[in-house]
């Protein structure tokens, strides 16, 4: 299939779902004319730290050095909450190729 302007935006959220939610790994997918199949693995053994705080694996060898706040940590979404994301993220960019390209 050769994607629009539409369907490389689509294609191009889901590539970057990654780089936004750590501990989603995304496998082989395909944009069809007016949806999206895909596999994705949520990797819950991962977790992801509050900015701001420090890991202890980050202070280094030395365990009498703690850090000033312990380092706190939050799984991974679940799979609903991604696609929702994702689906407010390609919508919000649909509303705008709409207005501002004339898709």
């Amino acid at each position: 299939m050769i994607l629009n302007d539409a369907g490389m935006m689509v294609q191009s959220i889901w590539e970057g779902l990654p780089l936004y939610f750590p501990g989603v790994l995304l496998d082989g997918f395909v944009v069809m004319p007016n949806h999206l199949h895909g596999i994705v693995h949520l990797d819950n053994s991962r977790m992801v730290s509050v900015p701001g705080h420090v890991n202890h694996s980050d202070v280094g060898a030395d365990l009498r050095v703690r850090p000033a706040n312990p380092p706190h940590t939050h799984p991974i979404m679940s799979l609903s909450s991604l696609i929702q994301r994702f689906k407010m993220m390609t919508t919000k960019k649909y509303c705008d190729g709409i207005k501002l390209m004339g898709w």
